[in-house]
């Protein structure tokens, strides 16, 4: 009797550990591997039009190569790129892991990349594969980029001329120009041909962004930023479309009140801040001056962690 009993737990034990063993190998087996995350990072980056996906599968370097931008500055550049969408599709080949780095070559369908092939550099952040760098272009068709290109002045808004007009300057340059110029983020070269073949639709655009209803700017400061575009020369123009500081010291020199007010509503309307918080967070900016005050605006870690030593 003692022996059957001992033999029957016996045959629980295995059977229990036969069961646990198999969970574990359905687990492993059915878990996401390495190769299917970094697929599932570039399909994502490439076809989503959420912003909160560019800091959470796109690292810091990556954000600073494709806007030529250093932070806080790439990542908002990128939130404000997200909603204009990417491609439709990405077909993912030729993963290489090593550790925490990888590559892998990307061919994607529609957007301004389609049917170009490029390879990307990863790297594992806290467990998650993220872009790290825009490697080469494996083939940069050329043809589909231009049709891309001259789509995206008509979705800007410019007459079906300036369209023209940019794509006879594209042509003058080389595959390798565009294809180096997308590499380091040298949108320079692109909003050079914007402004020559479009200048009015940059002003507006400009104007626009200080005119934007939540902002409750007066219309003489709206007027003044107005008037410093259209007086600005093309060279200016290019930098105040690119340089976000350049932008803004136009706003300061047009009307520091304007903006202060404006300060002031956000802080007590976000943050519940009191006129002694704003006047503590105004002399900080004071103590900053206007490059670093638009630097530490924008990095929203440092600025909320001001607010709070101000509250």
């Amino acid at each position: 009797m003692f022996k059957r009993i001992l033999m029957g737990i016996g045959a629980l034990v295995l059977v229990l550990f036969v069961v646990g063993l198999a969970v574990r190998v359905v687990r492993h087996f059915n878990a996401p591997s390495d190769e299917s995350k970094i697929q599932r990072t570039i399909e994502v980056a490439a076809t989503s039009t959420d912003p909160s996906y560019c800091e959470r599968l796109r690292t810091k370097r990556y954000l600073e190569q494709v806007s030529g931008e250093e932070e806080p500055f790439a990542d908002d550049i990128c939130e404000s790129q997200a909603s204009e969408g990417g491609a439709r599709s990405v077909a993912v080949r030729a993963v290489d892991i090593h550790d925490e780095r990888a590559t892998a070559l990307a061919t994607h369908s529609g957007g301004s990349l389609d049917g170009s092939t490029v390879r990307l550099g990863f790297a594992k952040e806290d467990g998650h594969w993220k872009l790290d760098k825009l490697i080469s272009f494996l083939h940069f068709d050329r043809e589909r980029f231009r049709r891309a290109y001259g789509r995206s002045f008509l979705e800007f808004g410019s007459p079906t001329r300036a369209a023209h007009c940019a794509i006879g300057r594209e042509r003058r340059l080389s595959d390798g120009a565009i294809e180096r110029a997308l590499l380091i983020g040298a949108s320079e070269t692109f909003v050079a041909i914007t402004v020559a073949c479009d200048r009015e639709g940059v002003e507006r655009s400009l104007v626009e962004g200080v005119a934007e209803p939540e902002f409750e700017l007066p219309l003489r400061m709206i007027g003044c930023a107005e008037r410093r575009f259209r007086a600005a020369t093309d060279a200016e123009l290019v930098r105040m479309e690119l340089d976000i500081q350049a932008y803004a010291e136009v706003l300061l020199e047009c009307d520091p009140g304007a903006l202060n007010a404006y300060q002031r509503r956000e802080l007590s309307d976000r943050y519940g801040l009191d006129s002694a918080g704003f006047h503590c967070v105004l002399e900080t900016f004071h103590r900053l001056g206007p490059k670093g005050t638009v630097r530490l605006t924008y990095d929203e870690d440092r600025y909320e962690a001001l607010i709070e030593s101000c509250d």
